[in-house]
């Protein structure tokens, strides 16, 4: 009996450490979605390099989705303060911006 349920632990730990590692893969490959670039040509479907990163370009905020806004020909995501913005980005004037590093005096 001991055997058994020794057996019956070591199946259901190796799930479920199978299902971490596929949820760990799931989110590493969902949160790199956006593809780098040097140049503008490096990207296609509309897109334009900035900051080293593939991103859609604009015209009007019609052309941007998921609640961001056209601001410098690029869909940006808009914003009320800065923890409303994603890592290493700041509000400013509305729009999440990339922060710029601070020089020492």
């Amino acid at each position: 009996m001991k055997k058994i349920l020794i057996l019956s632990s070591l199946i259901f730990l190796g799930f479920l450490s199978n299902y971490v590692l596929a949820a760990e893969a799931s989110v590493a490959t969902s949160s790199h979605h956006h593809k780098m670039c040097k140049m503008d040509t490096d990207c296609h479907d509309n897109k334009v390099c900035v900051d080293g990163i593939c991103k859609k370009a604009c015209k009007t905020d019609a052309d941007c989705h998921d609640k961001r806004v056209c601001s410098d020909g690029i869909c940006k995501k808009a914003c009320k303060i800065d923890t409303d913005c994603r890592r290493h980005h700041a509000c400013v004037d509305g729009m999440c911006e990339k922060e710029t590093k601070k020089k020492e005096m």
